[in-house]
């Protein structure tokens, strides 16, 4: 049973938990990272290799993931990430709320893209007289992946 009554959000807390990047590691950005394999594991009965990604070096400007990813061992696709992000400053999250590692997983949408789906941290909220733990999860529903003409008119400011 839940012993927490209420939990002020503000604005930038939304946008900081919304903000939370379904593909922590962009192919322009892998020379940022020592990446090692890790072995072999399922991931919902798909075959996986697990890599060990950390940053080469820390910046203070662009936070950069920190953590393992599995990815299909057939389609060479990331199918899972749990990880945080991370600067020279430490870990990247906001202010008011303590989450910073974060499990998320993918889907496979028209048998070609992987689409982040569900993503989830637990922590504990520190307060004067108790700790108690907090669960965030975050899940993305219905994609359709962009028409060449559809991206074409949003990339004209459309």
């Amino acid at each position: 049973m839940s012993t927490l009554r209420t939990l002020k959000l503000s604005p930038e807390d939304v946008n900081a938990i919304s903000r939370i990047p379904g593909y922590p590691l962009a192919a322009s950005q892998v020379e940022k990272y020592k990446i090692t394999f890790a072995g072999r594991e399922l991931v919902d009965e798909v075959d996986c290799y697990m890599f060990q990604v950390k940053p080469k070096y820390l910046e203070r400007a662009n936070a950069l993931f920190e953590g393992i990813v599995w990815v299909d061992a057939k389609y060479l696709e990331i199918v899972k990430s749990y990880g945080k992000f991370v600067t020279d400053l430490g870990d990247f999250h906001s202010p008011e709320l303590p989450f910073s590692n974060f499990e998320t997983y993918r889907e496979n949408v028209e048998g070609k893209y992987w689409f982040p789906n569900y993503a989830r941290s637990d922590d504990r909220l520190h307060f004067q007289d108790a700790d108690v733990p907090l669960r965030v999860v975050i899940k993305w529903t219905a994609f359709k992946p962009l028409t060449a003409s559809a991206a074409k008119g949003a990339g004209a400011g459309g």
